[in-house]
């Protein structure tokens, strides 16, 4: 009996473009642990018979229990319990290019690594190849078979994502097609540290780590990144445009090319036996020494090709780390029932082109597989495989459950369904044609002329017709211009025979005159202008103007007036309508606007003021504008500046100067002030002058304390009581004088006096 395939044979799931590691501590490994299952088999555990299929009762609470020591011979085992282990949660990979180990963390990524093991337990990563190659990059594999066809690997249900940790060098992910939570079968192995891409959420990340490479494993992984590539996008799909080739350089690619991934088998060296469910969240297993026990947890909800059926796999290793292992299928002792939804299929075209079936195609309401077992009527399947039509007529199809004993443990076999869909006929086979025209032809002889009618392989009378008569009427198969502008003229067959009526169409356009524009030009503006209102070109058309700008935010433009928005340069397009023998037509100008100076506001220190050393006075400044301000002093031995404060540093006259620098629509500009910083009136400190007797002989005045360098002269009141000659006092009488010490100005400093009373006694 002949099947329909449901979908191509190849699917386009790859990962999302971007992976990167870190490198591993190497962990020694030693040879024994990567042997072959046959190896291993011959060398340590064997198998001493064979598990049997069994239903797993839903009814009681009995689960099956089995006595692993009548299924296993583990002869390197008396000190196993005192043996250290050196590896858990791990699984082999044996390759075409070497064998490596992959350490998983289920800690971690718990429902990532049981999807993983899921595939792995139920046989899907035999034989499968690396498709994807990107070196410095990422290798990728989990999605097809070595096979002719490199067909997909079915999929179970997408697994939520789990981030947490990095895609580091060595470390192993899991690719996506749709978002974070559409990962399915597909892995890969960073070979370069790609965190920075791929752990987080660009590119529908971000891409949940589950496990590392370890031992030889990353040297693996780049012996594989080394070899060529072919692309096969064109034969395959896009998942294929990377293929790693090994033992080829040019010509015929074969099989034995594709670098294949065999076998992929846990290892796990912490219990004798250990065991795993291909479907635990439908059938739980559990190992207590030698004895296994699976239990019914509830009807499996992910069926794969081979049904609701999950595949108990039991691993026994001995202390020398080799491993054997053997399988058995369970199923729930009583089967459900299940129905087929079969969508309609709408009328069909008659084409000898393929029927893309696919988008039609019938499930379960159990999930397990739905074949088109029959068809009726001019329907047909090539060598391919692929379904096309072979004539008109009505379709039947019938759809049924697959009748495979081990496909319908758990379900009853659903009632086939049978729709069926008519394939109408399209007798015309070719196009016809129709010529440019323009302005010019109008009221001329090419003005008119006659349309050939399409191919056809019915012998209906055709008609024509025009959608716009204001363009081209058609009388007969005679068209005539009247205007210019498009219309539809559309063919219509009459049906005939075995042929219905249909119809095919084609734009005529007839093009305008193109109009003579006299200058567009706008005149420069600067920003914070006021709008301006544009004059349209003189044309020969009189079309209406419409007017557009390139940069709105320069210039936008609401019917012909323009609103300044910014400085730059914006193109601003008068787009004329068509109008009587002319088309439509534009012409475009550049609008510049210049950036404007802004106003700035610059409060200098009070001028004048006295002279304070290092007295620290703020400058403020304010400007239409955004942009920084800087301060500049003409004197800096007047007055000194440091960012917004400014400091007198001595007396005179210094510009300060606040500059505002060019900021988005602003230009620079500046503002300046002169100050007057003048001198300061010393302090002196207290001065007096001790009291003498007369006939004491004449003595020098110290001057008062001053922070002034300028030079002290000196006046007595009473000169006839005591004279001064520079500092020199002179005694002459007995009584009271008043001496007064004045300082020069010097410096910073201005002129200042202070006075003391001298008493002369009489002489004793």
């Amino acid at each position: 009996m002949m099947y329909l395939s449901p979908r191509p044979s190849l699917l386009a799931s790859h990962l999302r473009y971007s992976f990167e590691g870190f490198l591993f501590s190497v962990i020694l490994l030693l040879g024994v642990i990567l042997s072959t299952k046959a190896e291993a088999q011959t060398n340590g555990p064997t198998v001493l018979q064979s598990f049997t299929n069994t239903p797993i009762s839903t009814t009681v609470s009995n689960a099956l229990s089995l006595d692993l020591t009548q299924y296993f011979s583990i002869t390197n085992l008396p000190d196993y319990f005192n043996t250290p282990t050196t590896l858990s949660n791990t699984v082999v990979v044996n390759s075409s290019m070497g064998d490596f180990l992959i350490q998983l963390f289920p800690t971690n990524a718990p429902a990532t690594v049981a999807n993983f093991l899921d595939y792995v337990t139920n046989g899907d990563y035999e034989n499968m190849i690396i498709h994807r190659s990107v070196p410095g990059f990422v290798i990728q594999t989990g999605g097809y078979s070595n096979n002719t066809s490199l067909s997909a690997i079915p999929t179970f249900p997408p697994v939520t994502g789990e981030p947490g940790l990095s895609n580091l060098t060595g470390t192993v992910a899991m690719a996506l097609s749709s978002g974070p939570n559409s990962a399915t079968d597909q892995w890969f192995i960073n070979l370069a540290d790609n965190s920075s891409a791929l752990d987080n959420a660009s590119d529908g990340g971000p891409f949940t780590v589950f496990g590392q490479v370890i031992g030889n494993g990353i040297s693996v992984a780049q012996a594989i990144a080394a070899l060529p590539t072919n692309d096969f996008s064109g034969y395959y799909g896009s998942a294929f445009s990377a293929v790693p080739l090994q033992g080829w350089t040019n010509g015929t690619v074969n099989l034995d090319n594709l670098v294949t991934i065999t076998n992929i088998f846990p290892l796990q060296g912490t219990f004798p036996y250990f065991a795993v469910s291909s479907d635990s969240n439908a059938f739980a297993v559990a190992v207590n020494g030698t004895n296994l026990t699976v239990s019914f947890v509830a009807y499996p909800t992910n069926p794969s090709t081979i049904g609701n059926l999950a595949k108990i796999t039991v691993f026994a290793v001995d202390t020398n780390d080799l491993i054997t292992n053997s399988s058995f299928q369970v199923y729930p002792s009583i089967a459900g029932s299940q129905t087929i939804t079969f969508p309609a299929i709408p009328e069909q075209t008659y084409t000898t082109n393929q029927f893309l079936i696919g988008n039609y195609w019938p499930t379960s309401s159990s999930g397990v597989s739905v074949d088109i077992t029959s068809y009726t009527g001019p329907l047909r399947v090539n060598s391919n495989g692929i379904p096309f039509f072979s004539g008109t007529g009505t379709v039947t199809l019938t759809a049924n459950t697959e009748t495979n004993a081990n496909i319908n443990l758990n379900y009853t076999p659903a009632h086939p369904v049978t729709i069926s869909f008519r394939v109408t006929p399209n007798p015309i086979s070719g196009s016809f044609s129709v010529p440019e025209k323009s302005v010019t032809n109008i009221g001329t002889s090419t003005g008119t002329f006659a349309l050939e009618p399409p191919s056809s392989r019915s012998t209906g009378a055709f008609t024509y017709t025009s959608s716009n008569t204001n363009v081209a009427v058609v009388s007969n198969n005679i068209v005539t211009l009247t205007g210019i502008g498009t219309t539809t003229i559309t063919v219509t067959q009459a049906a005939a025979g075995n042929y219905g009526t249909t119809y095919i169409t084609k734009i005529l356009t007839v093009a305008g005159e193109k109009p003579k524009f006299g200058t567009f030009s706008i005149p420069s503006q600067t920003y914070g202008s006021a709008t301006l209102t544009l004059n349209a070109p003189a044309s020969t058309s009189s079309g209406a103007f419409t007017y557009t700008s390139s940069d709105t935010n320069v210039a936008s433009v609401s019917g012909n007036t323009v609103t300044i928005a910014g400085k730059g340069t914006a193109i601003i397009t008068a787009t004329q309508a068509a109008a009587g023998r002319y088309a439509s037509a534009s012409i475009n100008t550049s609008l510049k606007v210049l950036p404007a100076v802004p106003t700035v506001s610059f409060t200098p220190p009070t001028s004048p003021t006295s002279y304070i050393l290092n007295e620290i006075i703020p400058l403020t400044t304010t400007s239409t504008s955004g942009g920084a301000i800087t301060y500049h002093s003409s004197k800096t031995g007047v007055i000194s500046v440091s960012g917004s404060r400014a400091t007198i540093k001595g007396a005179g006259t210094a510009t300060l100067t606040a500059t505002v620098a060019a900021h988005g629509n602003y230009t620079a500009s500046t503002a300046s002030n002169s100050v007057t910083v003048t001198p300061a009136i010393p302090i002196l400190g207290t001065w007096s002058i001790p009291s003498k007797s007369l006939g004491a002989a004449r003595f020098n005045l110290i001057h008062p304390a001053s922070p002034s360098s300028g030079a002290f002269t000196y006046t007595s009141s009473a000169t006839n009581v005591a004279s001064v000659s520079g500092n020199t006092v002179t005694i002459k009488a007995a009584g009271s004088t008043t001496i007064t010490a004045t300082q020069a100005a010097n410096g910073n400093y201005g002129t200042n006096a202070t006075s003391a009373i001298f008493t002369v006694s009489p002489a004793l």
